[in-house]
């Protein structure tokens, strides 16, 4: 396990990030408040005011999306599995030959996790890495973690197919 900053990573064959149709409501979300705080019959000054702190807030989630990996929890590739660490533009790195196990989890909230056992001696650095969700059960280390609204079993079968891939 190492600590890799997002732009090390060769080529990512799977990125887990949110689908596209979420991202397209969330832009026309953004586009649609100014319209509607153009409309409101309140004073020019407040208009000015609201306007000038929407587009402050715009330019951080801007700057941020531009940034960096602010979305991507996950990148996988023949080399390994990638999660992201506390700082969004750092990864952990799993070669496939740590990774034991993933499957789908229940949160109490959001009820679409997914469970990834962490086998060898990477287990134990996890305990102590600054990647969040990380629990021990029955002496097996696993990080739970958040499929960006993705297909679970086809998010897990994907992730299947290039662990045997990058064994052959």
């Amino acid at each position: 396990m190492e600590l890799i900053h997002g732009n090390e990573i060769e080529s990512p064959v799977i990125k887990v990030t949110p689908p596209a149709y979420a991202k397209m409501f969330v832009v026309a979300g953004l586009l649609a408040l100014p319209l509607a705080l153009l409309l409101l019959p309140i004073v020019l000054w407040l208009k000015v005011l609201s306007l000038s702190l929407y587009a402050l807030v715009l330019f951080g989630i801007v700057r941020n999306y531009l940034k960096g990996f602010f979305l991507v929890t996950m990148q996988a590739n023949l080399k390994g599995l990638y999660i992201q660490s506390d700082d969004y533009n750092d990864y952990y790195h799993f070669p496939w030959h740590s990774i034991g196990v993933i499957e789908k989890c229940i949160f109490p909230l959001n009820r679409r996790g997914l469970r990834i056992e962490i086998c060898g001696d990477d287990r134990k650095e996890v305990l102590s890495s600054r990647i969040g969700n990380v629990e021990r059960v029955t002496g097996k280390t696993f990080i739970y973690t958040l499929p960006q609204l993705l297909n679970r079993d086809r998010l897990i079968a994907d992730f299947d197919k290039l662990r045997k891939r990058a064994a052959s």
